[in-house]
């Protein structure tokens, strides 16, 4: 990606501006017994620079593609902003074909696509990528599946204490 940005810097109209690459949307895979993949943000993350989350993570046990190839270890975990936009900050992914969804995530993570917006994705079925569907879809309540009813399913939310969905308030100083 360096050296992209380099070459891409020696040939473009203006080679006096500085360099600067998006590492943003970078995705790290590793090609294990389980595939790991994951893309933008994670929750410690999230909460060390103060961004309130929404967070849906799908377990393979309920993706038709993993059952059909009988490999159901491992899940989707979907991270976004706790705000009325619901922009996609990072997904995790473990599990077959991982890297698929991971892929598909960082072209969301690149554009700043809402989970509103990325609902209207038609995948594949049956694919991997169905799981990153259902975890938008949990967010958004529109999944068949509800949350939190199995331990594989699981929405939960995070924002700072002094945060209100995201946004920051301020506390109105009462005069004595």
């Amino acid at each position: 990606m360096e050296g992209r940005a380099c070459v891409d810097h020696m040939y473009c109209s203006k080679p006096e501006a500085d360099i600067v690459p998006d590492f943003d949307n970078l995705s790290t895979i590793m090609f294990l017994d389980q595939e790991v993949a994951a893309v933008g943000l994670n929750e410690q993350q999230c909460q060390k620079r103060c961004i309130a989350y929404k967070m849906a993570r799908y377990g393979y046990e309920f993706v038709s593609r993993a059952v059909a190839m009988n490999n159901t270890r491992g899940f989707v975990k979907l991270i976004v902003t706790n705000d009325r936009k619901m922009q996609v900050l990072g997904v995790r992914a473990i599990g077959p074909h991982a890297s698929s969804i991971v892929e598909l995530a960082s072209l969301a993570i690149h554009n700043k696509e809402s989970a509103y917006k990325l609902e209207e994705l038609l995948t594949a079925y049956p694919a991997v990528t169905q799981g990153f569907l259902e975890c938008l879809r949990m967010l958004l309540g529109s999944s068949v599946l509800k949350p939190n009813v199995f331990p594989e399913l699981v929405v939960s939310e995070w924002h700072p204490p002094e945060f209100n969905r995201g946004r920051a308030y301020q506390v109105k100083k009462t005069r004595k």
